[in-house]
């Protein structure tokens, strides 16, 4: 694994993540911060952890699962110290690029993400006073710090068969939601089928009424129709009416033609009548000179009877 001792990153998060399988000692130096904050948010999987705030020593509570959060400020160069097992820790820059300095072998992983290993190796980094003669009260921490940790998991197994469970019970009620949708879709599409069969029957409907509508307009051009053929023949009676007034003007023409003919021949008649009359005075005249004449023949009674009326017979 290769030496890096100076690392350019890139604005935001950037993650280490240390594993150890020995106790271990090493160091994290930020450095070019200067009066810059950092926020440092540590994952232990250890009961313990420390770190160096502004050249001071915090300790982090035992048994601590925890994730924690801490705010660095100007920071100036000073050591940054982990004696732990594993953990992950989470650098978020607040500024733009920095260096970071790591104390020991590092593999890069890539630009937002190092994963760093730290061997005990002779002539390594050396560690504080501080922590000269605490190596075996470590291990006794660790064998505690594992009990714990196997009671951890315990609960943590626990939890997450409380967890199981719960999704379990989770999955349940989303079969049930997933039932009700279900349920759901199928009141919809039977609403939806309900709908557009009563859209069907409104359709049938409106081509029914379209259908009595034509109906309508057929019985009422029918009726116009016989209106049209009343009215002709209306027109042909009342043509017929003019033709039988004119053929009664014409017979009361006639009637008057024959009332005039009747006169005429009434006329003709007392005509007739008259000249009956007037041979009847004519007669009448002629009886009259007969008579005057009777005189005369008895003056004549010489002659003979048969002389007498030859005479008379050539007279007339």
């Amino acid at each position: 694994m290769a030496l890096l001792e100076h690392l350019k990153v890139d604005p935001g998060s950037i993650r280490f993540q240390f594993e150890v399988g020995q106790e271990l000692r090493s160091t994290l130096r930020f450095t070019n911060f200067s009066d810059q904050t950092l926020v440092i948010r540590l994952t232990p999987g250890t009961a313990r952890a420390y770190t160096i705030v502004d050249g001071g020593m915090l300790l982090l509570p035992p048994n601590s699962l925890e994730e924690k959060s801490v705010l660095c400020a100007a920071f100036d160069k000073k050591p940054f110290w982990f004696p732990a097992d594993f953990f992950t820790l989470e650098c978020f820059l607040a500024n733009s690029i920095q260096e970071v300095e790591l104390g020991r072998d590092v593999v890069p992983i890539g630009r937002r993400q190092l994963q760093v290993a730290f061997n005990e190796r002779p002539g390594g980094n050396s560690m504080p006073a501080l922590f000269s003669n605490v190596r075996e009260r470590e291990r006794e921490r660790e064998r505690e710090r594992e009990r714990e940790r196997e009671r951890e998991r315990e609960r943590e197994r626990e939890r997450e068969r409380e967890r199981e469970r719960e999704r379990e019970r989770e999955r349940e009620r989303e079969r049930e939601r997933e039932r009700e949708r279900e349920r759901e879709r199928e009141e919809r599409e039977r609403e939806r089928e309900r709908e557009r069969e009563r859209e069907r029957e409104r359709e049938r409907e409106r081509e029914r009424e379209r259908e009595r509508e034509r109906e309508r307009e057929r019985e009422r051009e029918r009726e116009r129709e016989r209106e049209r053929e009343r009215e002709e023949r209306e027109r042909e009676r009342e043509r017929e009416r003019e033709r039988e007034r004119e053929r009664e003007r014409e017979r009361e023409r006639e009637r008057e033609r024959e009332r005039e003919r009747e006169r005429e021949r009434e006329r003709e008649r007392e005509r007739e009548r008259e000249r009956e009359r007037e041979r009847e005075r004519e007669r009448e005249r002629e009886r009259e000179r007969e008579r005057a004449w009777v005189p005369k023949l008895y003056k004549a009674l010489s002659l003979s009877f048969s002389s007498v009326f030859t005479w008379r017979d050539s007279y007339y």
